[in-house]
């Protein structure tokens, strides 16, 4: 698919894309989302997979830590329009709840992504450390032995995950 600028290419690349997802392959999803980005600069696609394309790459720069400039340029890139879409305004409400340590916020959101998304593919990775930073503020916050554990547990989003209070 080299070279080839089609609707085929695009399908080709965003399964390839999907598949990398699926496997925890974020290095091949890299290349796909750099191919895709290109390609959804020359040929005409729908806003919706656009959409959810462009927020995977904001969700994978912020697992993989890209500096802000690179940020920057993808937001560049997008109209107002396309930031208000579902995925990429999701995408974004993220990625400034782990920027500003909003773990309330991260898992309000990890708990509820967009239809037909698979942002928390994304998101799983980055769980254990902001759970973790969340028990070191919660632990600094609270009294030591006065955070009850069922607040933890529903705090952390640990409830849909069989913890139990015990």
């Amino acid at each position: 698919v080299q070279h080839i600028e089609t609707n085929e290419t695009l399908d080709t690349y965003e399964t390839h894309a999907r598949i990398a997802l699926e496997n925890e392959d974020f290095g091949e999803l890299n290349t796909c989302l750099a191919q895709l980005s290109e390609l959804y600069a020359r040929v005409e696609r729908t806003p919706s997979v656009r959409d959810e394309f462009a927020s995977d790459r904001v969700l994978y720069n912020l697992l993989v830590g890209a500096n802000q400039a690179e940020y920057a340029r993808m937001l560049q890139s997008t109209t107002r329009e396309e930031r208000s879409r579902p995925a990429l305004s999701f995408a974004i409400k993220v990625r400034n709840a782990v920027l500003d340590g909003n773990y309330n916020l991260f898992f309000a959101l990890y708990s509820k992504p967009p239809l037909r998304s698979m942002a928390t593919y994304l998101m799983d990775p980055m769980v254990d450390s902001i759970r973790s930073r969340a028990i070191c503020t919660m632990c600094h916050a609270y009294s030591p032995g006065s955070i009850p554990l069922s607040f933890v547990v529903s705090e952390l989003d640990w409830c849909a995950r069989g913890v139990e209070d015990e």
